[in-house]
C-alpha cells in the first residue's frame, strides 16, 4: 500500500508540475501580446492624420458668437471669474468644451456670484 501512495503522489507531482509549466507558457505570452496590442493602440490614438473634433460641435451659431465676444472682452481685459477665464482660455487655443461649461460662461452666472458678488 505504501508503494502505492508514493507512486500516485509522484503522478499528481508530475501533473501539477505540467499544469504549472503549461500556465507558465501561456502567461508569458499573454505579457508578450497585451502591451503589444497597447501599443498598437496608442500609437493609432496619436495618428496625426486624425481630425479632431471642434471645440464648439454641441453649440450653435449664437452661442459660438457669443463665447467668440467674450473671449475677446476676457483678451482686452473685462473682469471675469477664475472658473471663467479657464474656460475661454480653452476655447480661445481650440480645446473642446462642455455644453454646460460654454452656457455657464455665457450666462456669467459664476462672475455675477463670486466677483461681482450679486445673489
Amino acid at each position: 500500500m505504501g508503494k502505492r501512495m508514493r507512486g500516485s503522489r509522484s503522478n499528481f507531482t508530475s501533473k501539477l508540475h505540467a499544469w504549472l509549466v503549461l500556465l507558465f507558457f501561456v502567461g508569458l505570452i499573454a505579457l508578450l501580446l497585451v502591451p503589444a496590442g497597447l501599443t498598437r493602440t496608442s500609437v493609432h490614438a496619436q495618428d496625426k492624420n486624425a481630425i479632431p473634433p471642434p471645440p464648439y460641435q454641441s453649440f450653435d451659431r449664437r452661442q459660438i458668437a457669443e463665447l467668440n465676444e467674450l473671449y475677446g472682452r476676457w483678451q482686452s481685459g473685462e473682469q471675469f471669474s477664475g472658473e471663467e477665464k479657464l474656460i475661454l482660455q480653452r476655447w480661445g487655443v481650440g480645446l473642446p468644451i462642455s455644453e454646460l461649461e460654454g452656457r455657464v460662461v455665457i450666462s456669467r452666472v459664476l462672475f455675477e456670484r463670486y466677483v461681482a458678488e450679486k445673489e
